[in-house]
């Protein structure tokens, strides 16, 4: 590579540490899963420097 970093504009573009963490973004995203729901009001983000906690949190609101 040239030194560009790769910066996802979608949540399509991250790539999740697990199966589970995918398909739970994804429902909150479309709305099938509501937001806040069950008393959670946060999401906590959490991962070694430069995994995209950053980025999926700039992305995340948009989606929504």
């Amino acid at each position: 590579m040239n030194g560009t970093k790769y910066q996802p504009q979608t949540i399509n573009e991250i790539v999740f540490g697990n199966d589970e963490s995918r398909p739970l973004i994804e429902d909150i995203a479309s709305g099938i899963l509501p937001f806040p729901f069950e008393d959670k009001t946060g999401s906590l983000l959490y991962g070694t420097f430069g995994t995209g906690k950053k980025t999926l949190a700039r992305i995340l609101p948009e989606a929504i």
